[in-house]
């Protein structure tokens, strides 16, 4: 599988006092194709800030971060801004919506304001919804849905574009079990679809972070650990024993 994103000793630092403040410290990390990677830890441990740097949303202190072969480090403001647009859907852990505009016009909007034609995505973007049981809240504004349902319009419209790349931070937090488990199963089958989107998902869940491929764990601003299970796509069974694991180091990252 060919990487699409790779990371060498990427570091962020904020001025405290009379010294600098870590909040990312030398993360190396490479992604493939169509791997879904979890990244796990306590508040303030830097999980977030890293997806900031990779997806070009902020500038690292140090270190080099290549996103299908681009090298962002050297990008200038508005190629930085392209590049998102193009390989990369961002779920943030606020939906981020447009109070004025229905949950399809959130959807499509990005698209339309890159250049895309509405009648290109329109009816993608009314599959994606429908598939995230919001077919009949099409045209409803957010402030008319719940929490749930607006982060769920906030994923399709991530996903609309079939980017390399997806990033998440906690979509699952506003989300019942159900619906939450049902969209992260969406998200994973962007992995698995033929053209094998990567996903990288922050969560503080070990029975979320158990869906992925690979688990990093992070604490005090670095990836102190990983663990992973390769056969987990074709032997669905080894789920309870990774979950297990994950929760055992969880519980000593915690500790």
């Amino acid at each position: 599988m060919s990487t699409v994103l790779r990371v060498e000793l990427l570091a962020k630092t904020y001025k405290a006092g009379d010294g600098d403040f870590f909040a990312v410290k030398d993360v190396d990390l490479e992604v493939s194709q169509g791997e879904f990677v979890a990244i796990m830890g306590p508040s303030g441990s830097g999980k977030s800030t890293l997806l900031h740097l990779i997806s070009g949303l902020e500038l690292p202190s140090r270190g080099t971060i290549s996103l299908c072969d681009i090298n962002l480090t050297d990008c200038s403001d508005d190629e930085r801004t392209r590049v998102r647009s193009e390989k990369i859907g961002f779920v943030f852990q606020f939906f981020n919506l447009i109070p004025v505009l229905s949950a399809l016009e959130n959807v499509v909007l990005p698209l339309l304001m890159a250049g895309h034609k509405e009648s290109a995505i329109h009816n993608r973007a009314i599959s994606l919804l429908t598939d995230m049981g919001l077919g009949n809240h099409l045209q409803k504004r957010p402030k008319e849905l719940s929490g749930g349902q607006q982060q769920r319009v906030a994923i399709a419209r991530a996903m609309l574009a079939n980017p390399p790349i997806l990033m998440a931070d906690e979509p699952t937090g506003n989300l019942d079990t159900k619906t939450g488990f049902d969209v992260l199963r969406l998200l994973q089958s962007a992995c698995r679809a033929p053209q094998r989107q990567a996903l990288i998902l922050v969560t503080h869940d070990p029975r979320v972070a158990a869906l992925a491929d690979r688990v990093l764990f992070m604490r005090d601003s670095e990836i102190v650990g990983e663990t992973h299970n390769p056969d987990l796509a074709t032997n669905p069974e080894n789920a309870a024993q990774f979950l297990y694991t994950i929760q055992q180091k969880w519980e000593v990252l915690m500790s």
